[in-house]
């Protein structure tokens, strides 16, 4: 039997077990019955052998099923099978099946997790709910403008010194089949501009942007900077010193006789260069 059968035959004997009656059972002994939530080390057990997730028992002070008092051993079998067993995703109609430790970093970028559309965070104008893998779309279909298939994104943006939002503009690019988010804020008590672009790339660092401000009527005039991509995940991607910023006075000589920014983003694969 070659190898590509084996994983197969393996996946299609795991994906019946999930299925069956027994393991669902195996799930519910392993779900809290305060929070329903899948329990985790550590695990308490109360003198009647109730269990009890470490959470619900930081905050208790006696089992909430018998209202006795919780024993001073723990369940080592039950904390044993929960870090093996294969959870299922709580998001509706995801058919993903993992341990916990594992389960939870899949939770946080799961296709049918719902959410609200981004889009109304920076401009307030949508409330669009629907899973995670409809958003884009959602966003092709309704915020035409503000997405593209190219590797570049040409924007004329009016100038508004009274708006108080830092997050100026928010514009997504599908290319090099990666999602790229642009981000436009003002850092208002700083006396800048950024411009930052993140990707669901590990090796985010591979990709690079290009911020390209310029005057339509004067050519020859413009600002252009090249910078990394960071990471989504990257929690403190607006700390980052490898963005772009640019102090408001060279911005406010950038501006058209409109008062319109007009700049380009362009995303660049380092690998496509060479």
């Amino acid at each position: 039997m070659s190898s590509a059968s084996s994983s197969s035959g393996r996946k299609l004997v795991l994906s019946t077990l999930l299925e069956t009656d027994h393991y669902e059972s195996l799930i519910k002994e392993l779900t809290c019955t305060k929070c329903n939530r899948y329990m985790k080390s550590p695990i308490y057990l109360c003198v009647e052998g109730h269990s009890t997730c470490g959470p619900c028992y930081e905050k208790s002070y006696q089992c909430h099923i018998c209202k006795k008092e919780f024993a001073q051993i723990r369940p080592k079998v039950l904390e044993s099978l929960a870090n093996k067993v294969l959870f299922p995703c709580t998001n509706e109609g995801c058919p993903k099946h993992a341990t916990l430790s594992l389960l939870e970093k899949h939770a946080v970028h799961c296709q049918y997790r719902i959410i609200n559309c981004f889009m109304a965070r920076v401009y307030g104008e949508c409330k669009w709910e629907g899973r995670a893998g409809e958003w884009m779309d959602h966003c092709f279909s309704i915020h035409k403008q503000r997405v593209t298939e190219l590797p570049f994104i040409t924007i004329k943006d009016k100038w508004d010194a009274k708006r108080t939002e830092p997050v100026l503009n928010y514009f997504l690019l599908k290319c090099y089949e990666k999602i790229f988010n642009v981000y436009q804020i003002y850092d208002r008590k700083g006396g800048r501009m950024m411009w930052t672009v993140l990707v669901n790339e590990e090796h985010s660092e591979k990709f690079y942007f290009e911020v390209d401000i310029f005057l339509p009527s004067l050519p020859s005039k413009r600002i252009v900077y090249r910078r990394p991509c960071k990471c989504e995940r990257d929690a403190d991607f607006l700390e980052h010193t490898q963005n772009v910023y640019i102090p408001v006075e060279n911005i406010f000589s950038m501006l058209d006789e409109n008062e319109y920014l007009n700049f380009t983003v362009r995303i660049d694969d380092e690998h496509k260069e060479k």
